[in-house]
């Protein structure tokens, strides 16, 4: 009888271990991490406009990051700079400008595949360095 009790109990279990869930993974792209220099557009054409540079980096969150500098060359600390940001997005398109002498810089973080500045999606910067 326990010979028959233990076989009966050894079947159960190994029935009900084929019906436990298993988890299965999936890898997919982080959404901060998909941005790439081409998303954001360098206007020029305009009195004063100079061509930005950019680096790129990750921030803390683990999100890519691309900081513009707009300066003049050579750089002189006395010349006003004007840095605008514009956004496909939004209307009026111009969503922000940040101002200064000598050299400005603007870090822009990658959202949901897009840059983003304070919420906002940036998709063209236009330097201008009055001389």
């Amino acid at each position: 009888m326990k010979k028959l009790l233990f076989i009966f109990c050894s079947f159960c279990i190994n029935s009900s271990l084929q019906c436990v869930a298993t988890q299965s993974s999936t890898t997919t792209a982080n959404p901060c991490t998909t941005c790439t220099a081409s998303l954001i557009t360098l206007t020029t054409g305009n009195d004063g406009d100079t061509p930005s540079s950019y680096s790129t980096s990750t921030n803390a969150d683990g999100c890519e990051t691309i900081t513009y500098t707009c300066q003049g060359t050579p750089v002189n600390t006395d010349d006003p700079v004007l840095f605008t940001f514009y956004s496909n997005s939004a209307d009026p398109r111009d969503v922000g400008t940040a101002s200064g002498t000598g050299t400005i810089s603007q870090t822009f973080t990658c959202v949901d595949g897009h840059w983003e500045l304070d919420g906002v999606e940036i998709n063209e910067v236009e330097c201008q360095v009055i001389t």
